[in-house]
């Protein structure tokens, strides 16, 4: 099961229901939150947003989603 956390006010008890799972992967688009007290003894794992969108993008079968992939060398401002 992968857990995206998006943000930090879960309940302890929130946690614990998920642990239930087999092979939980919890992940954050949010470096902050790795040092938080809150996410003490949480196997939180950080991955880049940008990463894991393009990861996704160039995975996919979807040529619609698969045209976003151009986006990848924009610059912007």
């Amino acid at each position: 099961m992968l857990a995206v956390v998006i943000y930090s006010g879960f309940e302890t008890h929130e946690y614990d229901f998920l642990k239930c799972y087999k092979n939980l992967l919890l992940l954050t688009f949010s470096d902050v939150m790795l040092d938080m007290v809150e996410f003490r003894g949480v196997p939180l794992k950080h991955v880049d947003k940008m990463s894991w969108f393009f990861s996704v993008i160039n995975t996919s079968d979807d040529e619609a989603i698969k045209s976003l992939a151009s986006l990848n060398g924009l610059k912007l401002g």
